[in-house]
C-alpha cells in the first residue's frame, strides 16, 4: 500500500523499552546496491534475485541502504517473519531484572566488553552425514538417538577465540542441548581457558517456539553486551546490542567473517556504549520495528 506519509506509531517492545519510530512511505525508491548487499530500487534488474543473500557482519545500515528481502535465504526470511508477528508476554518484555544473573560477577576493576557468541552456524557447523571432499575436524555423539555427528569449524573459529578471549570477556549462548554444546565447547576450548562461561537452551527464554537470548540476565551492563549470532529471532530482546553474522555450512569456501567481526569488536569496544555504537551501525532495532508496523514489507506473495 502507498503512503505519501506515516505517522509516528507507538508499537510493541521487543526489547526493554518501548520506540517510537516513523516508518517510511511505502513507494519511496530505495538506494542501489552497496558493500556486496543487494537492495530494492524502482526497477531491479532481472538478475537481483539470481542468487540469496546473507545478513552479515559486513551488512550496511538497513534504513539507510535497504535490502532486497526476497533475495534473503527462506530461514532468514522465515525468522523476520515471526519477529514481524510474534506478540511477546508481557512478563518476557518486562523481565525481572532482580532475577538471579547467569553470569558471575566481574573482578573489580574489570572493565572488559563482554561478547556472547552463537554456536552452531557462527563457530561451527554439525551434518549427519560426512562431506566427500572437505573432513570434518571432530565427531560428537547424539545419545537420544545413537546417532554420530560430524563438526566442521567455522574458518579461523579457533584464532577468532584465542584473540577475543585476550581482549574480551568471552560467553557461548546456544539454543542447542547442553549435551551437544559441551562435546563441541570441549574441543574449541579443551582447557577452558578462552570461554568464561557456557550457556544453553535452557537459559533461553522461549516465544511461540523461537528460543529468545535476553541479554538483561547476564548480570552485566548493556551497554558493554555484544550479542553475536546468526539467527534474527536470538536479538528479539536485545536488538540493539545484536550483530547478525552470516549462517556458514560446511560446504563453503573462502569464508572470512569471524576476521570481520573481529575488526568489528575491536571498534565497538573503543565507544563508552556497545548498544548505541552497534544502533548506530546497523539499526536493527528500527528496522524489525518497522517490519513490525509493515510486514508487508517481507514480501512473501511477490518473493514466492
Amino acid at each position: 500500500m502507498a503512503v505519501s506519509s506515516a505517522p509516528a506509531v507507538r508499537l510493541p517492545a521487543l526489547g526493554a523499552r518501548n520506540l517510537m519510530v516513523r516508518a517510511a512511505p511505502a513507494n519511496t525508491a530505495f538506494e542501489p546496491m552497496k558493500s556486496g548487499i543487494a537492495v530494492s530500487g524502482d526497477s531491479p534488474p532481472t538478475s537481483s534475485r539470481a542468487s540469496p543473500v546473507e545478513l552479515c557482519v559486513g551488512t550496511p545500515n538497513l534504513l539507510k541502504v535497504r535490502p532486497d528481502i526476497c533475495r534473503f535465504p527462506t530461514p532468514i526470511r522465515s525468522a523476520l517473519h515471526f519477529l514481524a508477528v510474534a506478540e511477546l508476554p508481557e512478563d518476557v518484555i518486562d523481565a525481572d531484572s532482580q532475577a538471579p544473573s547467569l553470569l558471575r560477577p566481574l573482578a573489580a576493576g574489570d572493565k572488559r566488553m563482554t561478547v556472547v557468541l552463537d554456536l552452531d552456524e557462527t563457530l561451527v557447523h554439525c551434518r549427519l552425514e560426512q562431506l566427500p571432499f572437505r573432513r570434518h575436524s571432530f565427531c560428537v555423539n547424539f545419545e537420544e538417538t545413537k546417532a554420530t555427528g560430524y563438526v566442521f569449524e567455522r574458518p579461523f573459529a579457533r584464532l577468532f577465540l584465542e584473540i577475543t578471549s585476550r581482549l574480551f570477556e568471552v560467553v557461548t549462548f546456544t539454543a542447542s542441548s547442553q549435551s551437544y554444546a559441551d562435546q563441541v565447547l570441549d574441543q574449541l576450548d579443551p582447557d577452558q581457558s578462552r570461554i568464561s562461561m557456557r550457556l544453553y537452551r535452557q537459559h533461553c527464554t522461549e516465544v511461540g517456539g523461537g528460543f529468545l537470548k535476553d541479554m538483561r540476565r547476564l548480570g552485566r551492563s548493556l551497554d558493554r553486551v555484544v550479542l553475536v549470532d546468526n539467527s534474527p529471532v536470538s536479538l528479539t530482546l536485545c536488538p540493539d546490542n545484536g550483530v547478525i553474522c552470516s549462517s556458514w555450512t560446511a560446504e563453503a569456501d573462502g569464508d572470512k567473517e569471524l576476521m570481520e567481526l573481529l575488526l568489528l569488536l575491536q571498534q565497538c569496544s573503543q565507544h563508552a556504549s556497545s548498544r548505541e555504537f552497534l544502533s548506530q551501525r546497523y539499526s536493527i532495532r528500527a528496522f524489525l520495528e518497522e517490519l513490525r508496523y509493515q510486514p508487508e514489507l517481507l514480501g512473501f506473495d511477490e518473493c514466492d
